[in-house]
């Protein structure tokens, strides 16, 4: 019996032009945020184009902002300027909440730049809350040594130093970890061409509780004195990841 697809099919030969199977690569060519890393299914995405609606902006400390801004982008033609505190912790927080993924394995994706100056670190935080059960992952970049960690539940610790991000407003960096709620573990971490296994990290858990949802946040840290900016764009949320 034979197999494949007629002459006419997609996959004939042509001239002058490709044949596309891929449907992800048609979505990515009609201008889709989702370019880094198309695995897992997606639950939800914001490229900051309209509105900072979405999102709460949880800073206190003096002059700390949130807002739309036209500066830079990664795509399009706005991004969410993250300003850092003067004083007090030195923190930009923006947070969101979603409603709580199939148990699976979840992903978060964040595009960010990171300041050439008066820059601490900048985390990542996924907290997912069932009905018997609540995860906290959290992934941090330090700016000093350059280092990738990951929260265990009581401290970071260190997944690898010496991590190249290039400091500059123009280069929005893609970082994306993944987390398995059935197994409890951390999966895998993705920043620019980089991966890392982290299955052997487990993911510190709790109780869960009637309200169940999905909470993002993205903290950053400035130094003293000084209202540092950062910009983040492209959030994008995943479950069924493989």
């Amino acid at each position: 019996m034979p197999h494949g697809l007629p002459d006419y099919g997609l996959d004939a030969a042509k001239e002058t032009v490709y044949g596309l199977a891929d449907l992800g690569e048609l979505a990515a060519r009609q201008k889709s945020i989702v370019t880094f890393d198309r695995r897992g299914d997606i639950i939800w995405l914001d490229d900051f184009e309209s509105s900072l609606n979405k999102w709460e902006d949880r800073g206190v400390d003096l002059g700390h902002d949130a807002a739309i801004s036209n500066a830079y982008a990664r795509n399009g033609a706005f991004s969410c300027k993250l300003t850092c505190g003067r004083d007090g912790d030195f923190e930009g927080i923006i947070h969101t909440y979603k409603p709580p993924p199939v148990l699976s394995k979840v992903g978060l994706e964040v595009h960010w730049t990171r300041p050439g100056t008066s820059f601490i670190s900048i985390y990542f935080r996924l907290e997912i809350t069932h009905g018997a059960k609540s995860w906290d992952a959290r992934i941090r970049f330090l700016s000093a040594t350059a280092t990738l960690q990951y929260w265990d539940g009581a401290v970071f610790r260190d997944i690898e130093a010496g991590v190249g991000v290039r400091a500059n407003h123009l280069l929005f960096s893609p970082l994306k970890f993944v987390i398995d709620l059935d197994g409890d573990v951390y999966s895998r971490l993705i920043l620019h061409h980089r991966s890392w296994d982290l299955s052997s990290y487990a993911v510190p858990t709790g109780g869960g509780g009637a309200l169940r949802d999905t909470r993002i946040s993205i903290l950053a840290v400035g130094a003293t004195g000084v209202n540092t900016p950062l910009y983040i764009d492209d959030v994008i949320l995943t479950q069924n990841e493989p």
